[in-house]
C-alpha cells in the first residue's frame, strides 16, 4: 500500500506538470493540440512509467539523499538522450540511431510529436501501451525491492 500511495502521488505530480506544460504552453503560445485526449492518455502512461522508474531508483539507492541526487542526474541524462531537450536531429548519429529508440522518454516525445504532426496517426497508442506496461513492471519491481530491504531489516 505504501508503494501504491507513493506511485499515485508521483503520477498526480507528473500529470499536474504535464497539464501546466501542455495546457499553459498552448495558451501562452496560442496554438491548439490536435488530439488533446490522446495526448492526455499518453501523458498518463508516461506518468505511470515515471512513477515506476523513480521508485526503482529510490529502492536501489537505499538512502533518500542518495536517491534525490541520483534521480536528478538520471532524469536529466534521459531527457537529453531521449530528444526531449532539443530536436532529436541535433543528437549525434550514434545516440539518435542506437540509444534513443531504447529510451522511454524518446517514445513519449516521438509519440507526442506525431500526434501534433499527423492527427490521424495511431502510433501513440503503442507508445502509451509500452510506457504503461513498463511502469507497472517497474512498480512491481519497486515493491519487491522494498519488501526485501524491509525483511532484511534495512531502513527503507
Amino acid at each position: 500500500m505504501f508503494i501504491a500511495g507513493k506511485a499515485a502521488f508521483a503520477v498526480a505530480a507528473v500529470l499536474a506538470g504535464a497539464a501546466i506544460l501542455f495546457g499553459g504552453g498552448a495558451l501562452v503560445f496560442q496554438f491548439a493540440w490536435r488530439r488533446p485526449l490522446a495526448l492526455a492518455a499518453l501523458a498518463l502512461a508516461y506518468a505511470l512509467f515515471a512513477a515506476g522508474f523513480m521508485g526503482v531508483l529510490a529502492a536501489l539507492a537505499g538512502k533518500e539523499r542518495r536517491a534525490e541526487i541520483l534521480n536528478n542526474v538520471i532524469v536529466m541524462v534521459m531527457s537529453l538522450a531521449g530528444g526531449c531537450m532539443f530536436p532529436p536531429q541535433q543528437l549525434p548519429a550514434f545516440m539518435r540511431d542506437h540509444v534513443m529508440p531504447l529510451l522511454p522518454t524518446a517514445w513519449f516525445a516521438a509519440a507526442g510529436r506525431s500526434l501534433q504532426d499527423d492527427p490521424a496517426a495511431f502510433g501513440w497508442a503503442g507508445a502509451a501501451g509500452r510506457l504503461a506496461a513498463l511502469g507497472v513492471a517497474l512498480l512491481v519491481l519497486t515493491a519487491t525491492l522494498f519488501r526485501r530491504r524491509l525483511q532484511r531489516g534495512a531502513r527503507a
